[in-house]
């Protein structure tokens, strides 16, 4: 028996089939802008259960949404995806699923089963204590302490990319400087042209100056952030994953020399900072481990 991974994101879907052991056997992807609805959503849902259950006998389904579920399953705290929004996705699939189809379903934010899996499996296995942050159309984050995922009062802990700064005058949340988006509407300012981030990763990376600058910016922005959490839980340790996290050494050098700089001795004299081996797949993995640890 096998278990079903989904990974919803601001960009896209992957969906992938796993073993026990999280060897990955089948895998797809989608964009997630197809979708104008949380019905037509909550209907291609069910019919990649229904479809990968009959193909590859699963046994379990591991979801991961890049927002926060509070207790009775209801998604809150959703920016990238407004259609999933206030509805419960477990119960919505569980309402429309083929009734014969009767396998435990268990929902969690993306970050947080990402960080469930580098604890367990991962990067983070030698840490007891650790900061996880995604890099990808939005930031996210989680809080690892003593092995186990902090989630706070509502289950909406660990929410890095809604941290409030000021860079250079400008007060807006993380994600508001370095998400997706907002990043490469700046870039393009800078650029006067459009291009991705990882086409901006490689200029630097070409000693492309203002590529470069960009990149700095990014790693300098996500510090800012990453060092008021690091302070406040006396946390020194951090694990960065999503598909930002695969950028130049460029952005990771100034976000190492904003640590070194801004935070507290017990911080900046002694932190690590692990890149996931799975840059943009850790969330699927994450999901995957979701679903085999819950058993």
């Amino acid at each position: 028996m096998n278990v079903l991974a989904i990974d919803i994101g601001g960009t896209s879907v992957k969906i992938g089939v796993f073993t026990h052991n999280l060897e990955i056997i089948s895998s797809e992807s989608t964009t997630t802008n197809e979708f104008k609805s949380s019905e037509l959503f909550v209907e291609f849902l069910c019919a990649e259960i229904e479809k990968f259950q009959k193909s590859h006998k699963i046994n379990s389904v591991g979801i991961g949404i890049p927002g926060s579920t509070n207790k009775d399953g209801l998604i809150i705290n959703v920016s990238n995806i407004p259609i999933i929004k206030d509805i419960n996705l477990k119960k919505e699939i569980s309402l429309k699923i083929n009734s014969e189809i009767n396998i435990p379903i268990y929902i969690d934010n993306d970050a947080n089963v990402a960080a469930l899996y580098e604890s367990r499996f991962g990067v983070g296995a030698c840490f007891n204590n650790f900061i996880y942050v995604t890099l990808g159309t939005g930031i996210g984050g989680a809080i690892v302490i003593n092995g186990e995922i902090f989630r706070g009062e509502s289950s909406s802990a660990g929410e890095i990319g809604f941290i409030m700064i000021d860079y250079d005058g400008e007060q807006k949340v993380l994600e508001d400087f370095i998400g997706r988006k907002s990043f490469l509407k700046y870039s393009h300012k800078k650029l006067k042209k459009y291009l991705d981030i990882k086409d901006i990763s490689c200029l630097a990376d070409g000693e492309d100056e203002v590529a470069i600058e960009l990149m700095q910016y990014y790693g300098k922005t996500l510090g800012i952030g990453l060092v008021s959490v690091m302070n406040l839980l006396d946390i020194p340790n951090v694990v960065i994953g999503g598909g930002v996290s695969s950028c130049t050494e460029i952005m990771y050098d100034s976000l190492k020399q904003e640590i070194k700089s801004s935070a507290l001795p017990n911080i900046s004299n002694n932190f690590t900072l692990k890149k996931s081996k799975l840059f943009g797949q850790v969330g699927l993995f994450g999901a995957a481990s979701l679903a085999i640890l819950q058993k």
